[in-house]
C-alpha cells in the first residue's frame, strides 16, 4: 500500500482527520476535499489517484450522484464508500456503480486495512 495515492471526499472534519491519519500511518499519500464539485475538479485535473474514498452525504450533490459522475469517466478507479447513511437502496446503487465496498461509520480500521490489501494486492 505504501506509495499509493488515495483521494478522500468527506465533509465531516473529524471523520476526515481519522481517515487521513489511519491511511498516512500505512504509508499512503492522502489528499482530500469536502465536497463533490471540488472532488470532480481535482479528479479531472489529471492528479494521479489510485483510489477514491467518499461519503454518501456531501454538500452540493449526493455521494451517489458523485459516484455516478466519477464512474462515467473513471470506469476502473477503485471506490470505497464510508458513510453513516447506509440503507438498502444506497447499497443497491453502490453495487450498480461497481464500488469496491461500503463501510459504516464509525469504520473499523482493521477492516479498512483488509479492503486496501484486497484492492492493492498487498
Amino acid at each position: 500500500m505504501k506509495g499509493k495515492n488515495i483521494f478522500i471526499v468527506e465533509d465531516d472534519p473529524i471523520s476526515l482527520i481519522k481517515l487521513k491519519n489511519d491511511l498516512t500511518n500505512l504509508g499512503i499519500t492522502v489528499f482530500a476535499c469536502d465536497n463533490s464539485i471540488t472532488g470532480l475538479s481535482i479528479l479531472n485535473s489529471g492528479k494521479h489517484v489510485d483510489m477514491l474514498i467518499t461519503d454518501l452525504k456531501l454538500p452540493y450533490n449526493t455521494g451517489v450522484n458523485f459516484i455516478k459522475e466519477v464512474r462515467g469517466v473513471y470506469k476502473k478507479l477503485p471506490i470505497l464508500v464510508i458513510s453513516g447513511t447506509v440503507n438498502p437502496e444506497n447499497i443497491k446503487i453502490i453495487k450498480h456503480y461497481k464500488c469496491h465496498d461500503i463501510m459504516v461509520k464509525p469504520y473499523d480500521r482493521d477492516r479498512l486495512e483488509v479492503i486496501l490489501a484486497d484492492i492493492f494486492d498487498d
